[in-house]
């Protein structure tokens, strides 16, 4: 029995990605599907004066069907724009300088690759909370070829690696075939923590990892349990 993870290499996701791809037996990183410029790949929200504003990660010109895999960060200042717009939003939190250390440290990093810069700042966020970064089950899309497309993908994707759970929120409800993955045996399933789907839930990793100790957000990640449905 083995559970899996599917998930594009977003930008500073929300924590229920941690949740999930820590606690997933493996880890894989579609980055083989078109980027999607309207999606959430590249940017997320943040509170700025308790208002939801979004961070967004400028990318270079590419063609209409480019693969997340060969997407190439703009060459603009945005970096240090990132990092002047979040002191000015989280400078008074108790644990702002704690975590702003290290995402200045990474972000003064010369990475030009998107994915690249994604998930290499999922693993700092990682390292920064004490947990293992996701190197030993983490597996990218772009480095196979599939058939299919949309549900039919994940489920391909699920039997390539003979997963038996596949993890995803309430929303996969919408576009997954559940009866397609019930006849291959393959069960629906989630991780769930005392987080909850509280205020500001839906927010980008990086307003907790600001505003509460490491220790509180290493605890959600780590004890949630998983449910199937």
């Amino acid at each position: 029995m083995s559970s899996i993870y599917i998930h594009q290499p977003d930008f500073a996701p929300w924590l229920a990605y941690f949740i999930r791809a820590h606690n997933a037996d493996q880890l894989v990183i579609l980055d083989h599907v078109q980027f999607p410029k309207k999606g959430w790949v590249h940017r997320d929200r943040i509170l700025n004066k308790k208002q939801e504003q979004w961070l967004s990660v400028p990318i270079a010109k590419c063609q209409r069907f480019t693969p997340i895999s060969k997407i190439r960060l703009a060459d603009t200042n945005w970096r240090q724009n990132h990092l002047n717009l979040l002191h000015e939003c989280y400078r008074h939190e108790k644990n702002f300088y704690k975590f702003f250390e290290v995402l200045n440290n990474y972000y003064n990093k010369l990475n030009q690759d998107f994915c690249s810069f994604n998930i290499g700042l999922h693993d700092e966020i990682l390292k920064y909370l004490d947990l293992q970064p996701f190197v030993n089950k983490r597996i990218f899309s772009s480095h196979y070829s599939w058939k299919t497309k949309g549900s039919d993908l994940m489920l391909e994707i699920s039997g390539k690696f003979n997963a038996s759970t596949y993890i995803s929120g309430n929303g996969a409800d919408d576009y997954i075939n559940k009866e397609a993955f019930e006849k291959n045996r393959v069960k629906m399933g989630d991780f769930m923590s005392k987080i909850g789907n509280g205020k500001n839930f839906n927010l980008s990793c990086l307003h907790y990892l600001f505003i509460k100790e490491k220790e509180y957000i290493s605890d959600l990640i780590q004890g949630a349990s998983l449910c199937h449905r």
